[in-house]
C-alpha cells in the first residue's frame, strides 16, 4: 500500500501558500541578518537542525559547513543526498549535545532555525555550553524559535480550531490547550502551561532569550516576518555574539 502521508517539506512548502510564506520568512531572514553581519566573505558555518541543509539556499558558500541533526523524517539523508559530494559540508546525527565533541575545530557562525524548541528541555542548556565551546570568539549566532505566547498562541489556536471545524488541515501547528493553559499561555506564564517536550506547547522565547545571554552577547532581536514587533510575530529571530 502506498504511503500518502505528506512529507516535511510538503507540509512546509507545497501543501498551503500560507504555511509556505511563514516557513519561508525565517530563511529570508537569515539571508539579511546573514549579509549584513558576517558578509560574502567564506566562513566556518555550524548548523544545529538543519534538516535537508535548506539554509545553504540562503547563505553565501562557505569555506565549511558542518551539521548536526536528529534525522527527524529523514531529514539529514535528504541534506547527504543534496550535499553530501560537497567537500565542504559534513553531516552527523545528533540527538544529544555531546555529539559535538566528534568535531575539534572551531567556526565563525553558528545557525539553528525553528529548533531549540524541539529539544529536551534538560538538554537545552548543555547543547549551548557545547556551542561555546565550538565557536570562535567574536562569532556570530543566529536563532530562530516560534512565538508560543501572547497573541500569536491565540491566533495559531483559533485558527486551528477554525479548520479543524470545516475539516481542513491547520496551517498552525498549535498543540491542544485547555481554558486554562491558553489563558496562561496568552500571559506569557508558561510555567503554568504543560510543556510537549519535542513540541511547541509552553515554549516560551522570552525565558529562552534570557538562557542565551547566559553565554552570549544579544545584539538583535526581530520578529519575523512584523521585523520590530517581535511579540505580535509568529517566529522571533536573535542575533547573538560570542563571547
Amino acid at each position: 500500500m502506498a504511503n500518502n502521508k505528506a512529507t516535511y517539506n510538503e507540509r512546509l512548502f507545497q501543501k498551503s501558500r500560507i504555511r509556505r510564506f511563514l516557513h519561508l520568512q525565517r530563511y529570508f531572514w537569515l539571508k539579511k541578518v546573514y549579509e549584513s553581519f558576517v558578509g560574502n566573505k567564506p566562513a566556518k558555518v555550524l548548523e544545529l537542525g538543519c534538516y535537508d541543509a535548506k539554509t545553504l539556499e540562503f547563505i553565501p558558500k562557505p569555506e565549511k559547513y558542518v551539521c548536526f541533526d536528529a534525522n527527524w523524517e529523514g531529514g539529514l539523508d535528504l541534506a547527504k543526498k543534496n550535499y553530501g559530494s560537497l567537500t565542504y559540508c559534513s553531516f552527523f546525527e545528533s540527538n544529544h549535545p555531546a555529539d559535538l565533541s566528534l568535531i575539534e575545530e572551531t567556526f565563525d557562525v553558528f545557525i539553528s532555525m525553528e529548533t531549540f524548541e524541539h529539544i529536551k528541555t534538560s538538554l537545552v542548556e548543555e547543547y549551548l555550553k557545547q556551542v561555546t565551546l565550538k565557536l570562535k570568539k567574536g562569532a556570530w549566532i543566529f536563532i530562530t524559535v516560534p512565538n508560543e505566547i501572547g497573541l500569536p498562541l491565540l491566533i495559531k489556536y483559533a485558527a486551528k480550531a477554525a479548520f479543524k471545524k470545516f475539516g481542513k488541515s491547520s496551517d498552525f501547528g498549535a498543540e491542544t490547550y485547555s481554558f486554562k493553559e491558553l489563558y496562561y499561555g496568552f500571559l506569557g506564564k508558561t510555567e503554568k502551561v504543560k510543556r510537549v517536550e519535542g513540541g511547541h506547547k509552553g515554549f516560551n522565547w522570552k525565558n529562552f532569550q534570557n538562557l542565551l545571554t547566559k553565554y552570549f552577547d544579544l545584539v538583535k532581536v526581530e520578529g519575523i516576518p512584523f521585523s520590530r514587533f517581535p511579540s505580535l510575530s509568529f517566529q522571533v529571530g536573535l542575533v547573538l555574539k560570542n563571547r
